[in-house]
């Protein structure tokens, strides 16, 4: 007698699996105007912090402005500065911090809460193709 869950496995279809799940998508978007500025799409899963050199590289190679401070998630802890860029990431606040300090330190991240729904599109075609 087999299991629900072995069952449940036979039923599934790997390869639409493997094609849905089989990448990981990253973008730039400006802080203000939301525009994508650097996309590209990688092969596997790769970790959050080893996706932000190769973006940068890509705005680099074809001559943007690389920016002075990025905005991205708790994935992206790892490396402080990538190409002379500051790479920041939410953390918990200090016991020193007043009110106003917690503000503006939490307002990159809502921002870029934001832009969760200018994600999804790209991030399927590219997926999809």
């Amino acid at each position: 007698m087999n299991h629900e869950l072995a069952l449940l496995a036979d039923r599934i279809d790997w390869g639409y699996f493997e094609k849905e799940f089989g990448q990981k998508v990253s973008m730039i978007l400006t802080a203000k105007s939301q525009i994508i500025v650097a996309i590209k799409a990688f092969e596997g899963n790769p970790h959050d912090s080893k996706t932000v050199g190769p973006l940068l590289e890509r705005m680099a190679s074809v001559n943007q402005k690389l920016p002075e401070t990025l905005a991205y998630d708790r994935g992206g802890r790892g490396a402080k500065e990538v190409m002379g860029v500051k790479v920041i990431t939410p953390g918990n606040p200090r016991k020193s911090d007043t009110a106003y300090d917690r503000k503006k330190k939490r307002y990159p991240f809502r921002r870029r809460a934001g832009i969760e729904p200018v994600f999804g599109g790209p991030q399927y075609k590219l997926q999809t193709a």
